[in-house]
């Protein structure tokens, strides 16, 4: 799977993924992350390890949530002057309740007003559900409010 980008060519959820999970960025999320890491010769994994070299570290990919604007298959609805419904929802929420409710009960509230949009294209009615792809986040969080000097 995958999206289609500004100059229409398709980009996977992969490459999407680890573009944005390396090393570098692990800790740009600042949930509370503690990483314990231990090695012992009681350690082994499912599969065939003498063919297995791990070339990155698999820390790399965790505390990570993927929200997408839609089932994959299916399209993203945008309205033509007020934009994609999915962005002006997130933004509205967010602004709204990030900083009274929990990340999760956001993402909640996104997934139910998307929903219950509805509109016409074409003279067919059209809506839209918006999928959790990926969730390895740690805990639930809520964002600070943020007071601007002016």
């Amino acid at each position: 799977g995958g999206i289609i980008a500004s100059d229409e060519k398709e980009v996977s959820l992969e490459t999407i993924e680890r573009a944005l999970c390396c090393m570098e960025l692990k800790d740009v999320i600042k949930i509370q992350i503690f990483l314990l890491g231990t090695i012992s010769n009681s350690l082994t994994t499912d599969g065939l390890y003498d063919s297995f070299i791990p070339t990155e570290d698999i820390r790399q990919f965790e505390n990570f949530f993927m929200f997408m604007s839609t089932i994959q298959g299916f399209l993203s609805i945008r309205h033509k002057e007020q934009g994609s419904w999915f962005i002006q929802e997130v933004c509205r929420i967010f602004k709204t309740y990030g900083n009274q409710l929990s990340f999760y009960d956001c993402i909640r509230k996104i997934m139910k007003s998307i929903r219950e949009k509805k509109g016409i294209i074409d003279g067919n009615q059209i809506a839209q559900l918006t999928e959790i792809r990926l969730d390895r986040l740690e805990s639930d969080f809520q964002l600070k409010q943020v007071i601007s000097a002016v």
